[in-house]
């Protein structure tokens, strides 16, 4: 089962490859949301316009993916 502590224990991985802090640290994410075995998750990023945003999102998915097993 997949649950919000796992999941933030996972994006503690993320980084924004700019700043050598992860997305947590940084207090980049809002809210998680565990439904069954799907993953919801709000966050920010470091500045508007950011240009790593498809970087930084691609990366949280596949981790929460390979980590957790949530879709």
């Amino acid at each position: 089962m997949v649950t919000k502590e796992a999941v933030m224990e996972v994006l503690k991985d993320v980084y924004d490859p700019e700043i050598p802090i992860n997305v947590v640290d940084l207090g980049l994410i809002y809210d998680v949301q565990v439904s069954e075995d799907k993953v919801h998750v709000k966050m920010t990023l470091t500045a508007p316009g950011c240009p790593a945003y498809v970087w930084i999102s691609q990366d949280a998915q596949e981790k929460i993916i390979a980590g957790t097993g949530a879709k």
